[in-house]
């Protein structure tokens, strides 16, 4: 099956409280879609196999790691799997080029975009409000983590990859609901520290909680059991100096778990192939099949 295409639109079609921008293609459509949000108006990147017929369908949301690199993320999660079988991409953008986390790592303002957002998704009938999925890289992982936290009835699921919540906050993260949550994250890494300290994101240089803590604040929200099943992946790539560890926990209302990329750093897994094998990247892996693979879509 070919690739889905992307298209950029220039002509807009006004729809209910927003604008979504689409044409036909072959194979698919992409455009704009627009949402305010107090005094703002803000925007977010929408990417879907072209159907003559609409219907709700599995959505997954990706925040890259800065709203500025929004193009960076459409290149590098792409989840062409995902859309060949008829999901919908959307990737939100932030305003002024960054994630407005502030220094108490709050995030209000994203959490009102993501709630405006996903309104919007459901009134141009693009996303079934029962398979929207969210996804956050870096200092989009932190709002993803956050919207776990309290927008937990609006998500399926939740990843967050090279992510932890904010220091003090995993105490204070009470889930409306028990929520399917995974984290990736290399235990080298030295720009969201593993064990928790000062983080160095495009968005946040706050303090973070440790990677282990914040798995526990969704643990303890699906009333996971305190065990885990560990599996240990294949290590298909020796060059790359890592290897990938799945803890899951169990006995939980919801499925929680960790991918720890033993020895990696910065890096989503999979996602780049340099010549040679840059140390801590993990070639074992890659991060769109571990999350649709989570997601089960």
């Amino acid at each position: 099956m070919r690739t889905a295409t992307l298209l950029r639109i220039a002509a807009a079609l006004p729809l209910a409280a927003g604008l979504y921008f689409a044409a036909p293609s072959a194979d698919a459509a992409s455009g704009r879609i627009t949402v305010k949000v107090g005094d703002q108006i803000r925007s977010a990147f929408v990417t879907e196999r072209y159907r003559t017929k609409r219907k709700l369908r599995p959505t997954i949301i990706v925040l890259g790691d800065a709203a500025r690199a929004s193009t960076a993320s459409r290149r590098g999660l792409r989840f062409q799997n995902f859309l060949q079988r008829g999901g919908v991409l959307v990737y939100a953008q932030g305003a002024g080029g960054k994630w407005n986390i502030g220094a108490d790592g709050a995030a209000k303002a994203e959490l009102a975009y993501l709630r405006s957002l996903i309104a919007q998704l459901r009134r141009n009938s693009l996303a079934d409000p029962r398979r929207i999925h969210l996804v956050g890289v870096g200092s989009g992982g932190i709002v993803a983590l956050q919207a776990a936290c309290s927008e937990a009835g609006l998500f399926a699921g939740v990843t967050a990859a090279l992510a932890s919540l904010p220091n003090g906050q995993p105490a204070t993260c009470k889930t409306a609901r028990p929520t399917n949550v995974m984290l990736i994250a290399g235990d080298a890494d030295k720009r969201l520290p593993f064990g928790g300290g000062q983080a160095d994101l495009n968005s946040f240089k706050g303090s973070v909680a440790s990677v282990e803590e914040t798995v526990q604040a969704f643990a303890g929200g699906a009333a996971c059991s305190g065990k885990l099943a560990r599996i240990d992946l294949p290590d298909r790539d020796r060059s790359d100096a890592s290897r990938v560890v799945v803890e899951r926990q169990t006995g939980c209302k919801a499925r929680v778990q960790l991918v720890r990329i033993q020895g990696g750093g910065h890096f989503l897994p999979g996602q780049t192939f340099a010549r040679p094998a840059v140390r801590g990247q993990n070639r074992d892996v890659t991060t769109t099949g571990l999350i649709t693979s989570f997601f089960r879509v």
